[in-house]
């Protein structure tokens, strides 16, 4: 292994992303949570706004770095599998952001497609969450092609 990666067009040094930590995954996703005194988005001042659409891409950014940097699938499985605080995995957080990309969404369920169907402390699965939270209609779709059992 050269230590590095590619995925489509882009290429990154394995060797900078962590390789090591299964909790990574679910890091990045935590870290972009807005925090509890954080406005909804349709209550943020422009600058506001702008900030957080620039964190936001910066997420996906760094999700997809990580998807190209672990290319071996027990470790995408054992990163996926990862729970955190109140049971949730990183395809749980990740579906609590507004609009994740359907590839991005893609590639976290592509680590372990059963994460689709579990539950976090709430008993809500990452459909759920993405349903409260605005998901565009193809990840809606993507998850409930995951877990069929979903649908209301």
């Amino acid at each position: 292994d050269d230590g590095v990666a590619t995925l489509g067009a882009s290429t990154i040094r394995t060797d900078d992303v962590g390789a090591n930590d299964v909790a990574a995954l679910y890091g990045i996703c935590e870290a972009a949570l807005p925090g509890p005194n954080d406005p909804p988005l349709a209550d943020m001042t422009p600058k506001q706004r702008s900030r957080r659409e620039s964190q936001l891409e910066r997420t996906w950014e760094a999700l997809t770095e990580w998807l190209i940097a672990h290319p071996s699938g027990e470790e995408r499985s054992a990163s996926a599998t990862h729970r955190g605080q109140f049971g949730t995995t990183a395809l749980h957080l990740l579906c609590k952001l507004p609009d994740p990309p359907i590839d991005v969404v893609r590639g976290i369920i592509s680590c372990e497609k059963d994460v689709a169907s579990w539950q976090d402390s709430n008993g809500w699965i990452p459909l759920h969450h993405a349903c409260a939270n605005g998901a565009c209609r193809e990840v809606l779709g993507l998850l409930c092609e995951a877990y069929p059992g979903g649908r209301v």
